[in-house]
């Protein structure tokens, strides 16, 4: 089970959020506040003198901000502050200078002014101060205290004239304050109150906004959708259709995100249409679209360098050229990512550079890579990437051990993550090789199970389940074999042909299937039902030859013709199994092809394929028998000095050899063929009492052959004798009793001759002609000794 990578990680980054309304903050708009006036300044005067030169300079100051003259304005509240810090309407002229501060931007200077009046009761202009400080802290990023004073103000006045201005800021503030849930709240309540209000297009985009925070995509794009039908030529209409784009590229809705970035690209330019190029990079390289990947995001770096986006633009550019196979363009743009980017893009950089290991065939590299990123990084959201990708790395560089170790982590870690499955089912793959098969059949079943439910619960049919499924059913059927569970794995390899035989039109579906069908065969073979396994295994042997892997069916099937006692064919299997080269089991192959000859009376080829095995595998556990059977192959070519030789060898090698018996068997024989007849007699009969069975049958007949050869009559007589009370169902019963009756002949033991050679009766007609002439030879001549007329 082979893995490049981690499935690609969602992107972290496919929204500008509030950065796509920084262009047009709301603060940055002049509410609309009263402005004190002379008419002001003189009610706040008890006896008021037109000689009063504050008083002069302070109705010079109301005129001069009633003509919007802010900087003049300002001037001579100053002026008038500084000459009469304690008069009555010095809290006037502070309020004035506030509003001409905050007309000329001077935001904090402008608090300076405004924020001592909160403390004063019953102050005239209190409200307008509220808002005033409101629109100052929003401005310089104190959204907390600006949410504070609109608050103040909106509790306060709610029919404030200025309260639609005020609830629009509120929602703005507490928004870029990150307070997501009271945004919603916020939103809803100024569409409720002002339902036709232009701000109404602002407070629906930050409260989307709000609810993609959220996790609720799709309530805020249906938002947006609403908000750019109410409003599509407003302001905002442009970073609303972003913010819709953005919205549908997070829903994986990638085709009408597509639509919406390129209006924005066609539109306009600047930050937005840089953005919304990043968005149509991303989408085209999630569509694996690389050329139109790299034309956008190429673009998106050319035309808006100085982009907040360009490090995530680069970042997806690098992933391009990654799929495109071109690492040592990604690797220079994701070091410079990781030693100059972002601090929240410096794991990005270090994971995909891990890929590009992986990608170079270095994957001792990208173990390594992903090691130190997953300690320097330990709050970064790619982290289960990391770990799971390291197991990854692991398996690509053979490590199966820190394989099983880093997976065993990673599921332990994140058992609900996107890429449990697949860690589950490449976990399974490492237990198999590393032969813990249960341990490996538990994971396949258990990922089975998971998938069955997986479609039932989506209303999918059973069907053949994905090509990971298929894969990990095989793998399941592997594990049974290769634990031993034959009949197990023999029903789960019947299956997965039954289930797959049509599914066979990509490559690796296609050779799962073909070593299903091999593995099936081997199943019925493995349990001794030879004469199911023999058309099973005939048609994956004749694939064989494309297929090495599967040359053990044809050594099976040569086994298969071999035990039928079909020595011809078997011959042919055999020897076009051991023409493929180095293949397994090549002494068993041998070993049979030299049987399956000598089968056939052709020792001297027999002989060859014996001593080829005796050559090139002497350690094997057929290499004793080999040398037997090398024997017993001179011995049928009369070659007997060296099938001596060869028997005496097997006996170096100790009498508790299974071949022990058969060996001395053999020099018997020769011995008897050389005329050693008491050396025969004495072989023949450790023969009888190593062997047992069939063996020391055969044995004592040739030993009571020996004997009569050296002239001990009376004991090849006992021999024989012994052999028909103990074998009296024996086929060869009848050449016994007729050899007993001879021994007992040529003992002098006449009547007993001849009482042996009527006990044969019938069966003396089945006798061979020399044995029958010889013994009726014998007891005439017994006849004759007892005077007995025959």
């Amino acid at each position: 089970m082979r893995h490049d990578s981690a499935a690609r990680p969602r992107d972290r980054r496919p929204l500008a959020l509030l950065a796509c309304l920084a262009g047009s903050a709301l603060a940055g708009a002049s509410p609309s506040v009263a402005s004190p006036s002379p008419d002001t300044q003189r009610a706040h005067t008890k006896q008021p003198s037109r000689n009063d030169q504050a008083a002069r300079t302070l109705n010079t100051a109301n005129g001069l901000l009633q003509r919007g003259l802010f900087d003049l304005a300002a001037t001579e509240y100053r002026a008038f502050l500084q000459s009469a810090p304690n008069h009555d309407s010095a809290p006037i002229a502070r309020y004035g200078l506030g509003v001409c501060l905050h007309r000329l931007a001077q935001h904090a200077e402008a608090l300076e002014q405004l924020e001592p009046l909160v403390a004063i009761n019953n102050f005239q202009f209190a409200r307008e101060v509220d808002l005033l400080i409101g629109t100052c802290r929003l401005t310089l990023g104190d959204y907390a205290e600006s949410a504070e004073a609109l608050r103040r103000m909106l509790r306060a006045a709610p029919r404030h004239p200025a309260a639609m201005d005020a609830s629009a800021m509120l929602v703005e503030a507490i928004s870029r304050s990150g307070e997501h849930e009271q945004t919603a709240r916020e939103a809803r309540s100024f569409a409720q109150a002002w339902p036709d209000s232009p701000l109404r297009e602002r407070t629906d985009l930050f409260l989307a906004l709000a609810q993609m925070s959220q996790g609720d995509d799709a309530q805020a794009q249906r938002v947006l959708e609403a908000s750019l039908e109410r409003f599509p030529a407003g302001p905002l209409a442009e970073q609303g259709t972003l913010l819709l784009a953005q919205c549908r590229h997070r829903r994986g809705l990638l085709g009408e995100a597509a639509d919406a970035y390129n209006a924005v690209v066609d539109a306009v330019r600047g930050p937005l249409a840089a953005d919304a190029l990043l968005g149509l990079g991303q989408i085209a390289l999630s569509n694996n679209r690389l050329d139109d990947a790299a034309a956008a995001l190429d673009r998106m770096l050319r035309e808006y360098p100085d982009s907040p986006s360009v490090p995530t633009a680069s970042l997806a550019r690098a992933r391009v050229s990654i799929e495109q196979n071109d690492t040592r363009a990604a690797r220079i743009r994701l070091d410079s990512l990781e030693q100059r980017g972002p601090d929240d893009l410096r794991d990005d950089a270090a994971y995909w550079l891990a890929k590009c290991d992986l990608r170079d065939d270095r994957p001792a590299d990208a173990a390594a890579r992903l090691a130190r990123a997953a300690e320097a990084f330990e709050d970064s959201p790619l982290r289960a990437e990391m770990a799971f990708d390291l197991a990854i790395a692991y398996v690509r560089a053979g490590d199966d051990e820190a394989a099983d170790a880093a997976l065993q982590a990673f599921r332990e870690a994140y058992p609900e993550h996107a890429l449990a499955c697949d860690a589950m089912a490449t976990h399974a793959g490492v237990l198999h090789r590393l032969g813990e098969y249960d341990d490996s059949r538990e994971l396949c079943e258990r990922y089975l199970r998971d998938a069955a439910d997986s479609r039932a619960g989506s209303g999918a049919g059973a069907g053949t389940g994905s090509g990971r499924e298929r894969e990990i059913e095989f793998l399941l059927a592997e594990n049974r074999y290769l634990s031993g569970d034959l009949a197990r794995a023999e029903r789960a390899y019947a299956q997965f042909i039954e289930r797959h035989e049509q599914d066979s039109s990509d490559a690796p579906q296609a050779s799962r299937l073909d070593a299903a069908r091999f593995r099936l065969a081997m199943c019925v073979y493995r349990q001794d039902r030879l004469a199911e396994a023999e058309p099973l295994l005939e048609p994956v042997a004749a694939r064989a030859v494309r297929r090495p892997a599967f040359a053990p069916a044809i050594l099976a099937l040569g086994d298969v013709k071999f035990r039928r006692g079909v020595w011809e064919q078997a011959e042919t299997i055999l020897a076009s199994y051991l023409e493929m080269g180095d293949v397994p089991s090549r002494d068993d192959a041998l070993m049979k092809l030299g049987l399956a000859r000598a089968r056939q009376n052709r020792h001297a080829e027999a002989l060859d394929a014996f001593n080829t095995l005796r050559r090139q595998h002497p350690d094997s556990v057929h290499a004793m028998q080999a040398r037997f059977e090398c024997g017993q192959c001179l011995l049928a070519l009369d070659r007997n000095a060296e099938a001596r030789r060869e028997m005496e060898g097997v006996l170096e090698a100790g009498r508790d050899s299974r071949f022990a018996p058969h060996a001395l068997m053999a020099l018997g024989t020769i011995a008897r063929r050389e005329g050693r007849n008491d050396d025969a007699a004495a072989l023949l009969g450790e023969a009888a009492r190593l062997g047992g069975g069939e063996l020391a049958v055969e044995a004592e007949l040739q030993r009571g052959e020996a004997l009569l050869g050296t002239g001990d009559h009376a004991g090849a007589a006992e021999v024989f004798d012994a052999f028909v009370r103990a074998n009296p169902d024996s086929a060869q019963r009848p050449g016994a009793q007729a050899r007993l009756a001879i021994a007992q002949a040529r003992a002098g033991e006449h009547q007993r001759a001849i009482d042996a050679l009527n006990a044969l009766g019938r069966d003396a007609a089945g006798l061979d002609a020399p044995t029958r002439h010889a013994v009726l030879y014998e007891v005439s001549w017994c006849h004759q000794a007892l005077d007995e007329p025959r």
